[in-house]
């Protein structure tokens, strides 16, 4: 197990080191939280109700989703960015016979998600460890998109380019939905995606922004 670098409170459960940097999982005694080398949490869980969502910004991306539902059949999901699964466990709730692809850069968190975080073992969830970013370049078509890409740092300068959302743009179509979670606290960054859609003049546009968090929830249908 590696050394125990970062100072967040809590009972270190396991530590590993990749290329990206340090992963650790810390317990306390009602939660797990997963970090990656910042005490900024990457996913928490409640230890006696692991299925009790943590952040609001999540509970917005369902609300988002199950408002979806109410006139749209979704067959096929894909989330990019892992973290410790709890999207992922609550789609395959909601939606258990679709098919739920999950893309994670850092083998690592997918190993985490599952044996820590609870991530459910089904033939209907399929994660890939692999760079979302050149990921949706050959993408199939999908009913649901989210995007919730975060490092210690923030998200990735990858995803902030314009030839990502470019990429997402060729996977948009008339009838499915992208959501992506943006940050209040890298304002020129979240406008600049915003913006982005909002330009394209033929989406349905809906900004939800938490009350307990600087999360933003951008939806484009």
């Amino acid at each position: 197990m590696t050394k125990h670098t970062l100072k967040v409170p809590g009972k270190l459960v396991y530590a590993v080191r990749d290329e990206y940097g340090l992963i650790q999982v810390i317990d306390t005694t009602t939660t797990r939280s997963l970090y990656f080398n910042s005490p900024v949490q990457q996913s928490c869980l409640y230890l006696q109700a692991p299925m009790s969502l943590s952040f609001e910004y999540q509970q917005l991306i369902l609300d988002r989703i199950d408002q979806y539902l109410n006139k749209s059949a979704v067959n096929t999901t894909l989330m990019l960015g892992l973290g410790g699964g709890s999207l992922t466990n609550h789609l395959h709730c909601m939606l258990p016979k679709a098919q739920h692809t999950v893309i994670e850069l850092r083998e690592e968190v997918i190993h985490i998600a599952k044996e820590y975080f609870y991530l459910t073992d089904d033939e209907h969830i399929t994660t890939l460890a692999t760079d979302a970013s050149e990921y949706v370049k050959t993408s199939p078509p999908n009913d649901i998109f989210v995007v919730d890409l975060y490092d210690e740092s923030g998200m990735p300068e990858a995803f902030k380019t314009t030839e990502f959302l470019e990429d997402m743009l060729a996977l948009k179509t008339t009838k499915n939905l992208i959501i992506f979670n943006l940050w209040t606290s890298t304002p020129q960054e979240s406008l600049k995606i915003i913006k982005y859609w909002e330009k394209q003049g033929c989406f349905r546009i809906q900004i939800a922004q938490t009350q307990s968090s600087g999360n933003l929830i951008l939806s484009i249908e």
